[in-house]
């Protein structure tokens, strides 16, 4: 940890800076009428021309300077701006040679009708803090192709008016709090093109209006509930091409009005029922070219207005209908717009409902969607009249699983889709309208019948019964053999060993003895059934 000697120093030094950045000594109004116009430069050409629509004094609207030699934050260069002061438009180059690792915030107090300010090209490292509190009529502030690596606290402070900013491009690594504070009509935010891997909890709060936000092409592997709190009115966050693998509940609900998210190409595995929660509003959702595996059922619930989905490259290997029940209505709504080509589906009864689903859309996107899907046969359950039909050249990401070969899934019948096991929608009919056991409980009950056979067979086994045994010695071979066949058939559900069934011993403790054994045996049997 710092200590207080060494935090002291470290704040001097940044207050000199800025007062060498800044504090210049300011020239009088005779001064500076004596210098060249920054339309017009001959002594400073050396370093700087500027291309305006109008050459005269304070009459160009629009500029475009190249800085091709070295600049420093106190040179005259920046004075020269004082004879154009209804500037509307300025665009600052650095090319070839030039330095400019500043932000010249000195043109900004000779330009107030000031509204489109641009810097490119330059060197840039790091927008230090009330870098632009020259100026209050900035409602654009591009800073794209810079360099910059960090942004500093209270960097934009003072731009009251600001409502685009454009940090696209840079090297900027991770976003802290309180960057973006003192923007209340910030509604347009571009950071695409950087290195940002973190952004702390709160980063965006006080951004209380802003609409869109491009993180785009970063290195964003989480998020968090706490990421994007205090965007209330975003209406569009670009998260593409960036290293996210899983969503978690409740990500995205501070977005309430949240009508497109992208998160085409990332490396999403999972997410969560909840990860959108809180999207009541949400109209376009672009999953492609993820990791994901299966889609949960409960994820589309809170997604009511959901009219776009692309659900194209990933690795799924169903599409179940209870999972897009919530949207269903939309998926058959002419406006709606679904995306499934290259995954990995396995041709089974899961995928029936979306056969219907092709009769039932209004909308041709859908219809198109399902004509082009794919999904992949077991081997050996291709139907025979399909076998010269199958699907050439499959994606190179489902052509290598080893679940057989591609077919068009329009191409098949529902009864040509292997199960095996009941439908989702019969299972919940089933719950719902009738009062028969489960599978499950159908299993365990059949299980306990055959346990019970078991050990009324094996008994016989070891006490043959003397009936038997007598017309064994008799040579009557024929009924023995059918009393053998008579024990060896299951008992009716329920039913109890009979008494009459249990081994006779000679002797009276031999009696006692196996009475007691009959005894216990009967009782396990009758408990185990009653189970």
């Amino acid at each position: 940890m710092m200590s207080l000697p060494r935090r002291l120093a470290a704040l001097l030094w940044l207050l000199f800076s800025l007062a060498a950045a800044r504090d210049q000594p300011r020239l009088s109004t005779q001064e500076l009428d004596a210098l060249e116009n920054m339309c017009d430069l001959q002594s400073l050409s050396d370093t700087t021309y500027c291309y305006c629509d109008h050459l005269t004094r304070d009459d160009a609207t629009i500029s475009n300077c190249w800085v091709y030699g070295d600049t420093r934050p106190n040179s005259t260069l920046w004075d020269t701006f004082h004879h154009q002061k209804r500037l509307h438009r300025l665009t600052v180059n650095l090319r070839g040679d030039g330095s400019l690792d500043f932000v010249p915030s000195r043109i900004l107090s000779y330009t107030p009708q000031l509204w489109m300010f641009e810097i490119k090209n330059a060197n840039i490292t790091r927008v230090v803090s009330e870098a632009f509190t020259e100026s209050e009529s900035v409602a654009e502030l591009r800073l794209t192709s810079n360099g910059i690596v960090r942004l500093e606290k209270h960097a934009f402070n003072s731009l009251t008016n600001l409502t685009r900013l454009n940090l696209g491009k840079n090297k900027i690594t991770a976003l802290g709090r309180h960057v973006f504070k003192n923007l209340p009509k910030l509604k347009l935010l571009f950071m695409d093109r950087n290195e940002i891997a973190k952004i702390r909890s709160g980063a965006f709060v006080g951004l209380d209006v802003l609409q869109v936000l491009e993180l785009y092409d970063n290195r964003l592997d989480h998020l968090s509930h706490g990421t994007f709190r205090g965007l209330k009115k975003l209406e569009r966050l670009d998260l593409h091409r960036n290293l996210i693998e899983t969503i978690e509940d409740r990500t995205f609900s501070t977005l309430p009005s949240l009508r497109e998210l992208d998160l085409e190409g990332n490396r999403i595995k999972y997410i969560s029922e909840k990860g959108f929660s809180g999207l009541k509003n949400l109209m376009r959702l672009n999953l492609h070219d993820n990791k994901l595996l299966s889609i949960l059922p409960g994820t589309f619930v809170e997604t009511p207005e959901l009219f776009f989905l692309d659900l194209r490259q990933n690795v799924l290997d169903t599409l179940e209908e209870k999972t897009f029940s919530p949207i269903m209505d939309n998926l058959k709504n002419i406006t709606m717009y679904l995306f499934v080509r290259d995954n990995a589906l396995h041709c089974d009864c899961r995928l029936a409902w979306l056969l219907g689903l092709r009769t039932a859309t209004a909308s041709t996107h859908v219809q198109a969607a399902l004509d082009n899907t794919v999904c992949h046969m077991e081997g050996d359950s291709l139907p025979a009249r399909l076998e010269t039909a199958v699907t050439a050249d499959p994606p190179l990401e489902t052509s290598t699983l080893g679940i057989g070969p591609p077919v068009r899934l329009v191409d098949l019948k529902v009864q040509e889709l292997p199960c095996d096991r009941p439908l989702a929608e019969d299972a919940i009919k089933g719950d719902q309208h009738s009062k028969k056991p489960t599978t499950q409980q159908q299993h365990q009950k059949h299980h306990h019948r055959q346990r019970q056979q078991e050990l009324e067979q094996q008994h016989r086994q070891k006490q043959p019964d003397p009936h038997h045994q007598k017309q064994q010695d008799q040579g009557q071979l024929d009924g023995g053999q059918q009393r053998r066949l008579k024990a060896e058939s299951p008992p009716p559900a329920g039913a109890s060993v009979r008494r009459e069934d249990a081994p006779m011993a000679r002797g009276g403790a031999g009696v006692a003895a196996s009475s007691a054994w009959v005894l216990l045996l009967t009782s396990l049997a009758v408990a185990t059934a009653a189970r």
